[in-house]
C-alpha cells in the first residue's frame, strides 16, 4: 500500500512524501515527494492516488482554497509502488 509522511494539519499533503510498503517483506520504499512550496505556496494540498492490478499507480496534487479543489496549477503524478524514487511529475500545469 502507499501512504503519505510529512503530512500537516494545516498544509495537508504539501511537500509530503510518498511511501510505499511491502506488507509482504515488512519494507518500506521511498517513492518520491508531492510538490510544495514552490509550486503551491503555503496553501494546503489535496492529492488523490488511483491505482491498478499492478504496481504502476498515478495522482494529482492541487492547491485547496477555503476547502475548495483548485484546478490551476494542479499536478499529475505517476509512480511504481515498488521501485525506489519513481515518482515523475508533469512538468506543465494547467493555466
Amino acid at each position: 500500500f502507499v501512504f503519505a509522511t510529512g503530512f500537516t494539519t494545516q498544509q495537508t499533503f504539501n511537500g509530503a512524501a510518498l511511501v510505499g510498503y511491502d506488507t509482504t517483506g515488512r519494507t518500506a520504499i521511498s517513492l518520491g515527494t508531492l510538490p510544495g512550496a514552490g509550486d503551491f505556496g503555503i496553501n494546503s494540498v489535496y492529492a488523490d492516488v488511483v491505482t491498478g492490478p499492478t504496481s504502476s499507480a498515478a495522482g494529482f496534487a492541487a492547491r485547496a482554497d477555503s476547502g475548495v479543489v483548485q484546478d490551476a496549477g494542479s499536478r499529475v503524478f505517476s509512480f511504481d509502488a515498488v521501485t525506489a524514487g519513481s515518482l515523475k511529475l508533469t512538468t506543465t500545469q494547467q493555466p
